[in-house]
């Protein structure tokens, strides 16, 4: 075992070939990185929001620098996920 932390999720997140936009009911299709971007994101959420109680911001920089990606890369992420 490991003292390190890590990040888990669900087999089916990497099968997935997308996800379905509950505004217009389409198909939006995931890459990894959008892959990688979400399962970051949820983990700060629950960390913060869940766990912590408290609001949580996050710069497309620091989130960049945290997953290795490039910013352009994180930024069509979640405008992805904020469009749909």
């Amino acid at each position: 075992m490991t003292d390190k932390p890590f990040y888990q999720t669900e087999k089916g997140l990497w099968k997935a070939k997308g996800y379905y936009s509950p505004k217009t009911g389409e198909l939006v299709n995931m890459t990894n990185s959008d892959k990688i971007v979400y399962m970051y994101m949820l983990d700060r959420v629950v960390f913060f929001v869940e766990n912590m109680k408290t609001l949580h911001f996050e710069s497309q920089e620091t989130i960049s620098e945290s997953l290795n990606l490039e910013r352009k890369v994180v930024g069509k992420a979640l405008r992805g996920f904020l469009e749909n």
